[in-house]
């Protein structure tokens, strides 16, 4: 139940930034900053390895590549007022 929750509460924050921002894929991207000048010179990100673990993750997730919840999760979730304020603005 408690996970169930969580998750509601995670893909409603994300839904309040689809709602009120133009945030996407890319602000779950890290900087520049941390892929181009590794920390320390040793720990630096990957980028393919990012995008293809930020794939997963929206997968896990029920959403879709661009980190857009699908209507059907939302459903599921019992979102059903955030899939309607969305409207067309879903997967």
């Amino acid at each position: 139940e408690l996970l169930h929750l969580g998750e509601r509460i995670h893909t409603n924050e994300k839904c309040f930034n689809l709602l009120h921002t133009s945030w996407g894929r890319a602000e779950d991207t890290p900087p520049k900053l941390f892929t181009d000048r590794p920390l320390d010179g040793r720990f630096g990100v990957d980028r393919q390895a990012w995008s293809e673990l930020l794939d997963r993750y929206y997968a896990l997730h029920g959403w879709d590549g661009e980190g857009r919840p699908t209507r059907g999760t939302l459903q599921t979730l019992g979102l059903h007022s955030a899939a309607d304020l969305l409207g067309d603005r879903l997967p």
